[in-house]
């Protein structure tokens, strides 16, 4: 009961903010649309390359950060989004200026760089709106300045759009918090409503007849395949089995992901039956006995549900280019958690997805030292085709290799033939860090590092730092650094030299190559190699924010066919798991979605942290916690993806496959124990 008053509670409070971020965008859109709350219209931002780009009238100092204009009719001409089209706004944003005002011009040019159209205009410090002809349409602009040579001005931003802009901070903050009081009020009342006229009242129906309904169906679904498949192996063949399809799903995914076929629609749906017959033959070779109901009246099974549920609902009401992939996590990721909470001891289905990881990790270690080089001042993409994404691979071992570290300290002397696992984890590990370091992605380190402090966190709270038991597996924690900065070493070294001298390097088609280094270093990496440098984009070049700030203005309630916004006339992903997810089915997706994340590192770190005598339970393969350590780890890591990374491929990662499976296995852990109370 205490859990379904917490879910109740956090889907009251998630949905009322959302209903007053709803009503707060309509309001300033001046309309009720639910296609679009804002009601943005049309609008283009200019990067801010364009906006430090130099003509031959507009000189950009970038010590300065201002341009000196060399004429009295000084002129800088800008592409608009590449479509010919007419628009009536323009917001033009000067930070200082040397001179009160100037004097200008603004010139319409049509698709065959024809002039259209011009008019006058003054601009002055601060933001300026100029009036457009919206009768005129232009593919593009020049904004040029009379009789102000030697003057200098200097542009922080500046955007054309169809509709005004009604947007301040202050503004849309002052309609949130009235929407957000009077939400609150209609909730209050309706509960007050609630309790004094349909308390005593009987229920008509009990939504949980719906999941008897469905379950029932897995349960035929599972008896007829499961006793087929499953039912002649025994228990080692079944986790051998298991393991291979694994190793083949995680191979399937880096696979899938270097040949872009998670991002292409027709490639997509053949990937997707791929990923969905391993998922399926994982859960018949899991098959044990006939299978029986679970209890899934706990938060997190009910924030699964609604979760994938919504993607339905969104797809059914706007068709999607990429479409089923809620529908399939639905029906065979719900499946396949209902046969795993069937096994006796589900934490082997969980072992055995960690060893599949393993496999693949070292054998992609040696693919990279032999194929994927590191090139100086360039991101490291490793096995990928992004250093983000390797990023989070990298940081998904890591945690793996945390949780083995600490199930390793939990016993209680060390056991013959341990040194072999205390090198492999300790090696993996520091493996799985460096390769975070050389992806040179924030969040991925961020997340690590946090992964990593609460791994001591938990072993100073174990008394694990101050045990006298550390002085007898110290010669195993030695031998495992040594092992783990000569392996780190040889790694480093043959990523930079192996595959060039062995004339074995390969490139992936549509490689995105990032850089993070300073202004200085690039013009001087330009000057020595700039046929090197071609096709490499800067870090400070990607604008995260512009490009949050057009995934919010497109939030509505259903969704968009397409996956990505156009921004800078391309379309771009979105660097954020919510706006991600948001943007594909809608914005309300996020109560389901942010209960989910949120419950599942609520349970998993109380029981990491919580209980020491579940933790050093011996009979860790039945229901008493063991692998929640990982869960929890992947829980916060996938937040922090989640806030700044795009991380919303469950089927296409290996990192978001086990955050998804982690919901799975503490869905099962926490029902068990519901049904057990």
């Amino acid at each position: 009961m205490k859990g379904e008053k917490k879910f109740c509670f956090c889907i009251v409070l998630f949905t009322g903010i959302l209903i007053s971020v709803m009503a707060s965008m309509m309001r300033l859109g001046g309309r009720i649309n639910f296609k679009e709350f804002m009601s943005a219209g049309k609008v283009y931002d200019f990067s801010s390359a364009v906006l430090k780009k130099s003509s031959a009238g507009w000189l950009y100092q970038p010590e300065e950060r201002e341009y000196l204009l060399m004429a009295n009719k000084a002129t800088k001409r800008y592409k608009l989004n590449g479509k010919e089209q007419a628009w009536e706004f323009l917001y033009l944003t000067v930070d200082k200026m040397s001179a009160p005002s100037m004097e200008g011009v603004i010139r319409y040019y049509g698709k065959n760089k024809e002039k259209r159209f011009e008019h006058p205009v003054q601009i002055s410090e601060g933001e300026n709106l100029i009036l457009l002809n919206p009768e005129i349409p232009m593919t593009h602009m020049a904004v040029q300045i009379l009789n102000a040579k030697g003057e200098s001005l200097s542009i922080s931003s500046m955007q054309i759009r169809t509709t005004p802009s009604w947007y301040t901070r202050e503004h849309f903050i002052k309609l949130f918090v009235a929407g957000f009081c009077a939400v609150s009020m209609l909730f209050f009342l309706f509960s007050m409503l609630k309790r004094k006229f349909f308390r005593k009242a009987k229920k008509c129906w009990d939504w949980y007849c719906l999941v008897d309904i469905l379950q029932y169906g897995f349960q035929l679904f599972g008896d007829y395949f499961g006793s087929w498949i499953g039912g002649k192996l025994s228990n080692v063949q079944k986790r051998y089995a298991r393991k291979f399809l694994y190793s083949l799903l995680f191979a399937w995914m880096v696979i899938g992901n270097v040949l872009n076929w998670t991002g292409q629609a027709e490639s997509f749906r053949y990937y997707l039956a791929v990923c969905a017959i391993l998922f399926l033959l994982a859960a018949f070779v899991s098959w044990e006995k006939e299978l029986d109901k679970v209890c899934w009246k706990n938060p997190l099974a009910q924030s699964w549900l609604l979760l994938w549920l919504g993607t339905m609902v969104s797809d059914f009401f706007v068709p999607k280019e990429m479409g089923l992939a809620g529908s399939m996590l639905f029906f065979i990721g719900t499946f396949f958690m209902f046969s795993w909470q069937n096994m006796e001891y589900p934490y082997r289905m969980f072992r055995d997805i960690i060893d599949s990881l393993e496999i693949i990790f070292f054998a992609g270690i040696i693919y990279c030292m032999l194929f994927r080089t590191k090139m100086p001042a360039i991101d490291y993409n490793g096995l990928f085709r992004n250093p983000e994404d390797f990023s989070m691979y990298a940081v998904l071992m890591l945690c793996m290799f945390l949780d083995e570290m600490d199930n390793l300290l939990k016993r209680d002397l060390p056991e013959k033939g341990e040194l072999y696992y205390y090198i492999k984890y300790i090696t993996g590990g520091a493996a799985a860090f460096y390769f975070v370091l050389r992806c040179g992605h924030l969040p991925g380190l961020a997340a690590s590092v946090t992964a990593c402090a609460f791994f001591f966190v938990k072993q100073f709270k174990n008394g694990m730092l101050f045990d006298r038991k550390i002085l007898k597996i110290f010669g195993h924690i030695g031998m495992g650094i040594s092992a783990a900065a000569l392996s780190v070493s040889i790694i480093h070294i043959s990523t930079k030299t192996l595959p060039i001298v062995l004339d074995l390097e390969v490139t992936y088609k549509g490689e995105q190559l990032l850089t993070g280094v300073s202004d200085e270093v690039w013009e001087g990496l330009l000057e020595l190699e700039p046929e090197g440098l071609q096709g490499v984009i800067r870090k400070s070049d990607m604008e995260q924010f512009t490009v949050w700030r057009n995934y919010i203005r497109r939030w509505n309630l259903f969704g968009h066919s397409d996956g990505m916004v156009r921004v800078f006339r391309n379309k771009v992903q979105p660097y954020s798991g919510y706006l991600s997810i948001s943007h594909r089915y809608g914005m309300f997706i996020l109560v389901p979605y942010a209960t989910c994340q949120l419950f599942l590192i609520f349970f998993s770190g109380k029981m990491a942290y919580g209980d020491k005598t579940r933790a050093k339970d011996k009979t860790y393969e039945s229901l008493t916690g063991r692998g929640v350590f990982l869960v929890f780890l992947l829980g916060i890591s996938y937040v922090i993806f989640c806030v700044s990374g795009n991380v919303d491929m469950p089927w296409g990662h290996p990192f978001c496959f086990c955050f998804y499976a982690a919901v799975g296995y503490m869905g099962g852990i926490i029902g068990t124990e519901k049904g057990q109370a």
